[in-house]
């Protein structure tokens, strides 16, 4: 008998995105699963769109919260969890049918403590989108094996390590670092975390301009959150950050252009540059200022 997976979605704004990713999950291959919507305050029809699908279905609950941000929605969703098996997708996540069951047998591999796939993206293919899909490209590849880390748009582990961690640090308030710094825990107490090439899913990525400029910045400024928490020496990187600014004029196109195809390599300089600057203000936020204490829920 296979065991109940539950599928965790965090959810602010998300009235034009829900409905297909609660569909997506319903047509999932796996016979048994439910789903635990934990809406973070949204503004829009969001909830609405939500209830009127449990009512439908019962495998389908959700919780209603204050606006904390995905990491402390997602430990609120693992609360209510029923499940021994936790799927992590975004409100903007759409499903392949087979990826649940490709997560799942990950996770029945010796010494794995978290599973994950590819993100592709949703749409006809903008410049924003292909920018994004050719991003996670170079971070994760396209090939089956080990990495540090993996995001939570598509992630998957058992609920006994997610506890054994302490879930996820509530301190993150934003869609950046949360996951990372989840994966690095795990990876710390032994655990590998594997990427499967199959196991897809389909993300609505920020189409403007805008949007891939707030992601720049906010990857940015929680790396160095990050890496204050890991334990790296705040003078070291202030050392690291004002060499990387010096040089920046020099050093950014020449990094882009080996890093980045060449249609992308106006968005990769965009992208790269404005993570500078993050980082800058991530160093002034979380290195020098006074140390925000981890939230997590860690069993003793």
């Amino acid at each position: 008998m296979q065991e109940l997976v539950s599928v965790i979605i965090p959810v602010y704004n998300a009235q034009h995105t829900i409905a297909q990713c609660l569909e997506s999950v319903r047509r999932s291959d796996y016979p048994v699963w439910e789903i635990i919507c934990v809406d973070d305050a949204s503004q829009d029809r969001s909830m609405a769109l939500i209830k009127s699908a449990a009512a439908g279905d019962k495998r389908i609950r959700w919780i209603e919260g204050q606006h904390r941000g995905p990491a402390c929605a997602r430990n609120r969703g693992v609360e209510a969890a029923k499940g021994g098996i936790l799927v992590f997708i975004d409100s903007d996540i759409m499903v392949n049918p087979d990826t649940i069951s490709r997560l799942a047998a990950c996770l029945q591999q010796e010494g794995i403590g978290g599973a994950g796939g590819r993100v592709l993206p949703s749409g006809a293919g903008t410049v924003y989108e292909r920018f994004f899909d050719h991003w996670y490209e170079m971070h994760w590849g396209r090939e089956d094996g080990y990495h540090p880390g993996l995001p939570t748009a598509n992630f998957a582990m058992r609920k006994t390590r997610f506890h054994e961690i302490g879930g996820f640090d509530e301190t993150f308030l934003y869609p950046a670092g949360e996951d990372y710094d989840l994966c690095y825990r795990l990876t710390r107490k032994g655990y590998r975390i594997l990427f499967n090439s199959s196991a897809t899913v389909y993300h609505v990525h920020p189409c403007t301009l805008k949007g891939l400029i707030r992601k720049a910045w906010l990857y940015g400024r929680e790396e160095m959150k990050q890496r204050r928490k890991r334990g790296r020496s705040m003078l070291r990187e202030t050392v690291i950050i004002f060499g990387i600014l010096a040089v920046l004029p020099v050093r950014l196109p020449l990094q882009v252009h080996k890093l980045y195809r060449k249609p992308f390599r106006f968005l990769g300089f965009l992208f790269e540059l404005v993570s500078a600057f993050g980082r800058f203000r991530g160093l002034a936020k979380h290195g020098w200022g006074r140390p925000v204490q981890a939230i997590t829920r860690e069993a003793s």
